[in-house]
């Protein structure tokens, strides 16, 4: 009966763990695509530059929670690295200093948090090159992309009055002779 308590405890201590591997795994695989669609999205030119920064921002924010949530993942440094990537392609399509910014944060979080991540020795590249993109000279953000407008539809014509047969009146009969 001894030797069922430690295979009990143990039980308990690694599914939660478990429960953790899965539910971390399964976030970043779904950020993953989500992130597939949103490099897609950057190149569409019948997309909005409103509704394409949207995407990235929505992104770039749930890798951060993955982070904030899952701090001891193996993915948190993933998140960070592939969450600054994405706000890069951004800051390199739109020229937003908001996602220059965001990049260079995410990037340089890993090396504080993660130091024995794979990408602690890349990040001191990126973000001088990142930075190099914001003081090129004359390096002005493309302008804002408006939606086409959809040419409104040719204004009815004007309403013109039925057109009505006109017929003479019958003719007036006199009267019959009394």
């Amino acid at each position: 009966m001894k030797s069922i308590g430690p295979l009990v405890l143990s039980l308990m201590l690694f599914a939660p763990v478990q429960a953790f591997g899965q539910a971390d795994e399964s976030m970043y695989a779904d950020l993953k695509a989500k992130e597939k669609a949103v490099h897609q999205a950057l190149n569409d030119p019948n997309l909005t530059r409103a509704a394409v920064l949207t995407a990235v921002r929505t992104v770039v924010g749930e890798y951060e929670g993955l982070v904030q949530k899952y701090p001891a993942s193996a993915y948190a440094d993933d998140a960070l690295w592939f969450g600054g990537w994405l706000a890069a392609d951004a800051f390199d399509k739109f020229g937003e200093e908001n996602e220059r910014t965001e990049a260079s944060r995410l990037w340089g979080a890993i090396p504080q948090n993660y130091s024995a991540s794979k990408y602690v020795k890349l990040v001191p590249k990126q973000i001088s090159e990142l930075g190099a993109k914001a003081k090129r000279p004359g390096a002005t953000p493309p302008p804002a992309r408006v939606a086409a407008a959809a040419t409104p539809p040719a204004p009815p014509p004007a309403r013109q009055a039925p057109q009505i047969a006109r017929q003479a009146p019958p003719a007036i009969q006199p009267p019959a002779a009394l």
